[in-house]
């Protein structure tokens, strides 16, 4: 089951090892801002995908204005005991001032990469 909650709760659990924050935005979109240590995985691709989802850690799901991870949730919380859908989305996480980080790194490559050696693409 998934619950909705506030950016709040997510900034509070930054850098705790039990949770994976998912970003289903957009490349381009995580380029521009992204929280620190969230791991892109696009929507078009979250279940190609599904396997970098750490299976130990519960999974807060963030996209740009809520809609998206809300989508994304429903669907995990037919695999996933439990995990989070942050409202508002980055949208709210920026208008709050909260710490983010730009460009792209490893956790904003690593879909790519994971696509391109499953042969999905090139």
């Amino acid at each position: 089951m998934f619950h909705d909650v506030g950016p709040e709760f997510v900034r509070d659990k930054l850098g705790r090892p039990e949770y994976q924050i998912i970003d289903v935005r957009t490349p381009e979109e995580y380029i521009r801002y992204h929280i620190p240590s969230s791991l892109l995985v696009p929507l078009p691709y979250i279940f190609e995908l599904i396997d970098l989802l750490d299976q130990k850690k519960l999974p807060i799901v963030v996209c740009e204005h809520g809609a998206r991870s809300s989508r994304v949730c429903y669907e995990l919380g037919l695999t996933h005991n439990l995990g989070y859908n942050m409202i508002g989305g980055m949208n709210e996480w920026m208008r709050r001032g909260y710490i983010y980080e730009t460009g792209i790194d490893e956790l904003g490559m690593r879909w790519a990469k994971f696509l391109k050696e499953r042969g999905i693409i090139k």
